[in-house]
């Protein structure tokens, strides 16, 4: 049997929830996690200000100075590693489609089963069960037709 969630904490400065909506996040908000299972999973993440307002229709978020890395390596799951580097990002997310625009740097690359997908410097495309899509450093699009 596997070891799991070695270390896990999050911190953020507000979460409010009401019927059917959370709206979360704050200024100097981390989020740190490390773990055993099957393979390694670990990640980092920092921003100065996040907030997100989620519902069941749709969900818009706003970063500022958002900083993460990931190393997700694992028999099952396949990999999940990179670099985030948003210096600022907002979204808005419904059921067919996701929108992003800002100033975004990431790098990384996710190869699992149900998604594939590769960044580097803010250029990058990704196919899965959740969409297909494109990314430049000032904008990204996502589209589910299926």
């Amino acid at each position: 049997m596997p070891h799991t969630e070695a270390l896990e904490t999050e911190q953020k400065s507000v979460t409010y929830v009401v019927p059917d909506k959370r709206i979360d996040g704050g200024l100097i908000c981390k989020n740190v996690n490390f773990s055993v299972d099957h393979g390694l999973w670990s990640g980092a993440n920092f921003a100065i200000l996040d907030v997100s307002n989620r519902d069941a229709l749709s969900s818009k978020r706003v970063a500022v100075g958002n900083f993460g890395a990931n190393c997700n390596i694992s028999s099952i799951y396949g990999v999940d590693m990179g670099v985030d580097w948003d210096l600022l990002r907002a979204t808005f997310e419904m059921d067919r489609f996701k929108i992003g625009t800002g100033l975004s740097y990431s790098t990384g690359i996710k190869w699992q089963e149900d998604v594939k997908k590769l960044v580097f410097l803010g250029y990058g495309i990704e196919y899965g069960a959740d969409g297909a899509g494109f990314r430049t450093p000032t904008f990204d699009l996502k589209i589910r037709w299926w």
